[in-house]
């Protein structure tokens, strides 16, 4: 089963990296064109909502870094992906970082029951597939920049 598993995650990592080189055959024009970026901006806005029931005495604690950590993805990926970003992958990084970061903070907010198990389970998926396209993506630019 852990192998089936695996081939899931490979072929399913095979068909994001399929989908980005496609898409950057000449249809990305900016940021905006790519789905990483567009599924990250929807989590951000799915975070402020779950984080708007999230205790007041937390503004300025939990929900801040939360928000912050969850802005910090689609805010990279836009800024890695700019016209002539050599640096690319050192964006990419940070983004991976940011949603590691957000994982740890919503286990926190599961654990301190300002979720419910529901919204947790929602939001880590989407996160997860986000982070499996983010490495995605920084695999096609690395094997793209090794070919030049």
């Amino acid at each position: 089963l852990a192998n089936k598993h695996e081939l899931q995650v490979t072929s399913y990592e095979l068909l994001v990296t399929r989908r980005l080189i496609a898409s950057m055959s000449g249809n990305i024009r900016t940021h905006k064109d790519l789905i990483v970026w567009k599924r990250s901006v929807y989590l951000v806005t799915t975070i402020y909502k779950v984080t708007e029931a999230f205790p007041k005495t937390e503004m300025f604690g939990l929900t801040s870094q939360i928000r912050r950590a969850a802005v910090s993805i689609p805010s990279n990926i836009a800024e890695g992906s700019g016209p002539g970003q050599t640096k690319a992958d050192q964006f990419l990084h940070i983004a991976t970082g940011s949603a590691s970061e957000l994982e740890t903070q919503f286990i926190i907010a599961r654990n301190l029951c300002y979720i419910n198990q529901n919204q947790y389970w929602e939001i880590e998926k989407e996160l997860q597939e986000i982070m499996r396209m983010i490495t995605a993506f920084t695999h096609t630019l690395s094997r793209d920049n090794a070919k030049q």
